[in-house]
């Protein structure tokens, strides 16, 4: 049973100790009075997976009716338990501001003066900034990670219990929460489910059917297919924490507590095997704790304040998966492969991984892609899917073009093609389109033979 911390009811909302309000995000806490002893407050940390699990019909709407609701933005906010001792200042209670709203009742008029107060309505434009701002294509999908042993879920977190009375009281469905870990994807085409909310308290960011635009910052920084060669698609898998009260945010995704990314193209092979092939996996916050330990200065961090992602320095906080981050990773991704019905995974070794991303040192690439890859499929594939055999070593022949070219694109002046040895570029073309079609009639075309592993059983 945890203890939690006890507040008086008469504690400052949101107010410095001169008495004046000090300015608010979505990451801020903002303090509200009491409940029974208990120290509450709200946060809109966690606002973009919660719209996410709203759009994607993980969550439900609070029981409210349209009159007894304040705001709809509520529904993305968090009630937490305030306890100094802990690494945000704060627990997690799982469930939204909408929810302990609904179950305290519109008769609470303290409440409904302490919900209407100045600090809470900057915190809800603080998260429909963060909402409005999240990249287009990018939700929460609902797949349920497999950690290491050494990291799975305690037993459910047991809350305080006049809190637990109040919410069971509310709704007998209700569960104490627990914390869940999600696969975030980012797929070229997707269209985000329409979502129906109350329009009773301020404006929701309006839903609508959104198509992204190809993920061109890294897609060209891979081993691009012939266009006589195999047939091939790419999208990019990222894993975060987003249950855990500490906040990471790295120089790539705008998402809290993403731990790893992996970018994957599937494709069918001249003899019709469907390969999964991983052209890239890393994990910036392993990279920005090493980084941090060194000395050595942070990448800015992606932090949607406002209208625009603007960075703001925060010191690292530690990985709770420490050195396991790849196994994670290799699990969900064998766990994929299977029900893409992938009979092949295979990788770019690391010393193709350095022709193709400019700075990555030879045997840092070696180490992940030659060695610490290699060996964690091997024991996933073998323990899952092959019940303790070894998966069969194989390879494939991937027809594609030698690296001596590079897409760049410079703004106002369009897409253009760089010669990595002499520095001479074409162009500028009109788009992306004009560009590829000049590529493929000068880059040099090269087979690449590539390691793989085999899902399948041998046949006896």
């Amino acid at each position: 049973m945890r203890h939690w911390n006890r507040y008086p009811a008469e504690v400052s909302i949101g107010l410095s100790p001169c008495g004046r309000m000090d300015p608010i995000d979505f990451l801020t806490l903002v303090h509200l009075p009491a409940y029974q002893g208990l120290a509450l407050g709200a946060t809109g940390t966690r606002a973009l997976e919660r719209f996410g699990d709203l759009a994607m019909g993980v969550e439900l709407l609070a029981r409210q009716s349209r009159r007894a609701r304040l705001d709809v933005i509520d529904e993305c906010l968090d009630l937490v338990l305030i306890d100094a001792e802990a690494p945000a200042g704060f627990h997690f209670t799982g469930c939204s501001l909408a929810i302990f709203w609904a179950a305290l009742g519109p008769a609470q008029a303290d409440w409904r003066v302490a919900l209407l107060s100045a600090p809470m309505e900057a915190l809800r434009e603080a998260a429909r900034r963060r909402v409005n701002v999240a990249r287009r294509g990018l939700y929460f999908k609902q797949w349920r990670l497999w950690l290491p042993r050494a990291y799975e879920d305690e037993p459910r977190a047991t809350l305080p219990q006049p809190l637990e009375t109040l919410l069971r009281s509310a709704d007998p469905n209700w569960q104490a929460p627990q914390r869940s870990r999600f696969c975030v994807e980012q797929c070229e085409q997707f269209r985000l489910p329409e979502l129906h909310l109350p329009r009773r308290g301020k404006r929701f960011p309006q839903s609508d059917t959104r198509v992204v635009q190809q993920m061109l910052d890294w897609s060209m920084q891979r081993l691009l297919p012939r266009g006589d060669g195999p047939h091939s698609n790419h999208e990019e898998l990222a894993f975060c924490l987003p249950s855990l009260e500490q906040s990471y945010f790295s120089d790539h995704f705008d998402v809290r507590n993403l731990f790893a990314h992996l970018r994957l193209s599937r494709l069918i092979d001249d003899q019709e095997r469907w390969i999964i092939l991983i052209d890239e996996v890393q994990s910036d916050w392993r990279r920005d704790l090493r980084r941090q330990r060194l000395g050595r200065p942070l990448p800015e961090r992606r932090l949607a304040r406002g209208g625009a992602l603007r960075t703001t320095p925060q010191p690292v906080p530690e990985c709770p998966l420490g050195g396991d981050w790849l196994a994670v990773v290799v699990e969900a991704l064998v766990a994929y492969a299977v029900t893409e019905g992938a009979e092949l995974i295979a990788w770019v070794p690391g010393a193709l991984q350095v022709e193709l991303a400019e700075g990555l040192p030879l045997p840092v690439a070696q180490r992940l892609y030659d060695r610490d890859l290699p060996a964690a499929l091997r024991a996933v594939i073998a323990r899952d899917q092959l019940e303790g055999r070894d998966p069969l070593p194989s390879s494939f022949d991937y027809q594609t073009y030698a690296r001596n070219l590079r897409f760049e694109h410079r703004r106002h002046e369009g897409w253009r093609l760089v010669d990595a040895s002499t520095g001479l570029s074409r162009g500028p073309f009109a788009d992306l389109e004009q560009a590829t079609d000049c590529f493929q009639c000068l880059a040099q075309p090269v087979v690449e033979r590539l390691p793989a592993l085999s899902l399948k059983v041998a046949a006896d």
